[in-house]
């Protein structure tokens, strides 16, 4: 896999992840499908299929402490480069839409 395609394979599951934290799976008519920690289990068959199809090797989904999915050989160590960037836009997506974090504020001292 090139380098090129694995950033932005890298980058599409940090956007998934995303939409994924910030609860954003459920709509009103799916309120009787089967969930885990408030994600429809469904959307964990999506990523599945994802990941399968984008060449990736390993995935692992911890909420509250507790992994609701799993899947590749997650205990291998893997060189990953260039994903800080990419990991704290999608923290700061997250904290943004939880309503802790005002991006339009300027921080005066």
């Amino acid at each position: 896999m090139s380098k090129h395609l694995f950033i932005e394979v890298i980058f599409k599951l940090f956007l998934l992840l995303l939409v994924v934290s910030c609860g954003n799976l459920k709509s009103q008519n799916q309120e009787t499908s089967r969930e885990i920690k408030g994600y429809l289990l469904q959307k964990f068959d999506e990523l599945l299929t994802f990941l399968q199809n984008h060449g990736s090797s390993s995935m692992m989904v911890i909420v509250d402490g507790e992994v609701i999915f799993n899947w590749g050989n997650t205990s291998e160590k893997h060189l990953i480069h260039s994903i800080r960037k990419p990991l704290i836009h999608s923290l700061i997506g997250i904290a943004v839409a939880q309503k802790k974090n005002n991006l339009f504020l300027s921080y005066r001292t």
